[in-house]
């Protein structure tokens, strides 16, 4: 009597999990960095998903076996954005950010974007204006941007902020305008 011995291999074929799409810094003001992307909702039919993202910085990212410097800031989030603000990046740096589709059963590939914060991320406006008329003269009082941790910006741009302000009489088109630097006023033409 022969006995014999059957191997059954079962192969579970799956497709690629699509990769998140149009990935932007698109709500990025002053320090507050927001990542977002879009992903197919057709393609998520009976599916679990969730998105991972991270970040590291460009200089780490050229040293080999680079994968241990990644810093995670979401894990299998729902939403389609990522909030970076509290990584604390700095706002002179380069950094790449990354993000992939999760589900129980895999991952998809990382999709990357190079962010430089004071290139993409939007200068917002000072944070206050006030006008104030004494006798014959205008007091203005500018406060910064700030930044999440309310620190001036002024501090992140090397002290390189300045304002425009122009005046005028009222129905008259702009006839003085001043460059405001620093609390110092500078009449026109003069450096």
């Amino acid at each position: 009597l022969e006995t014999g011995f059957c191997l059954t291999i079962l192969i579970h074929v799956c497709a690629d999990l699509r990769c998140p799409e149009n990935v932007s810094t698109v709500d990025s003001l002053n320090t507050r960095y927001v990542l977002r992307w879009d992903w197919p909702h057709e393609t998520a039919v009976h599916q679990n998903v969730t998105f991972t993202a991270q970040y590291i910085a460009e200089r780490l990212y050229r040293k080999p076996r680079h994968e241990k410097y990644w810093t995670t800031v979401c894990v299998d989030v729902l939403e389609h954005r990522c909030d970076f603000t509290g990584a604390e990046l700095q706002y002179l740096a380069l950094y790449l950010l990354r993000v992939c589709t999760n589900t129980p059963q895999q991952s998809s590939k990382w999709i990357q974007i190079r962010f430089c914060p004071d290139k993409h991320a939007a200068l917002g406006p000072p944070s206050s204006v006030r006008l104030r008329s004494v006798k014959e003269h205008l007091e203005i009082n500018i406060i910064d941007p700030l930044t999440s941790t309310n620190q001036s910006m002024k501090t992140l741009l090397d002290n390189n902020l300045s304002y425009l302000i122009q005046y005028w009489r009222r129905s008259e088109e702009p006839q003085v305008s001043c460059t405001l630097v620093w609390g110092h006023v500078s009449s026109p033409g003069a450096v």
